[in-house]
């Protein structure tokens, strides 16, 4: 037998994320397009991968990250690259701030690269809000009722953002002032199916004025996403009130 002096043996595969860019802005439960570019920096052809793409809060990533989607990078030789804009989907229970998308080359590890520390890079910053926004946008009612007697009140809730809510509920109250809150007088709900960005949902709903109501000025008010199940820009622009009702008794 006889041996040679050592051979020090490389693999000739190294992919890296050579470039990512994104919008600097993104709306919660809206797509947007990354561009993307995967390299081979090193010298041997590689074997077909996937980039992973992941929305966090910062340019590591890590088990906290939320995964977006990926894309099929196809063989690449030596010294080349793939590109794309790839579509990825903001979740709608995003919570509004500044994140960045991380992309893996190799997320898989089906090559066995040169270097398995580099595999990733991150976009610029990208500030996320709410692209939900459900308000009542009319209200009205009788001017005066008994008590224990039903009343017809006439609403729309409208989302005038522009990303599709879920279904979500608009609740109703009797209110001794114009200040609407959960602590008023509950009289009833109805349920608003999901609602695209500038639609509405009118009805006119039945309400009970209860029995045990001392007679007086009272305002009905109504507070939509009133079980807090959307993510909306705006929390503070829900609640909408009739003009005065004056209860009775029978």
């Amino acid at each position: 037998t006889a041996a040679t002096s050592a051979i020090t043996i490389a693999y000739g595969i190294d992919l890296i994320v050579s470039s990512i860019s994104a919008p600097s802005s993104a709306l919660a439960g809206t797509n947007v397009s990354i561009s993307n570019t995967v390299r081979n920096q090193g010298t041997g052809t590689s074997a077909s991968s996937y980039a992973y793409f992941y929305l966090s809060a910062d340019t590591t990533i890590d088990s906290t990250d939320t995964y977006l989607g990926s894309r099929s990078i196809g063989s690449v030789s030596g010294g080349t690259s793939s590109s794309a804009t790839t579509s990825l989907k903001i979740p709608v229970s995003t919570i509004a701030g500044t994140y960045y998308i991380i992309a893996t080359a190799d997320a898989t590890n089906t090559n066995p690269e040169s270097d398995e520390a580099n595999n990733t890079a991150a976009t610029s910053a990208i500030t996320i809000t709410y692209g939900i926004d459900l308000i009542v946008s009319s209200l009205s009612g009788p001017s005066s009722a008994a008590t224990n007697t039903n009343i017809s009140v006439s609403n729309t809730v409208k989302n005038q953002g522009t990303v599709t809510s879920a279904t979500s509920y608009v609740k109703f109250y009797l209110s001794i002032d114009t200040n609407i809150t959960d602590t008023d007088i509950y009289l009833g709900q109805r349920s608003i199916n999901a609602l695209s960005g500038g639609a509405s949902s009118s009805a006119t709903t039945s309400l009970n004025i209860p029995a045990t109501v001392a007679e007086g000025t009272y305002y009905i008010g109504a507070i939509a996403d009133a079980t807090n199940t959307n993510l909306e820009s705006d929390e503070a622009n829900n609640t909408a009130v009739t003009a005065a009702l004056v209860v009775t008794a029978p």
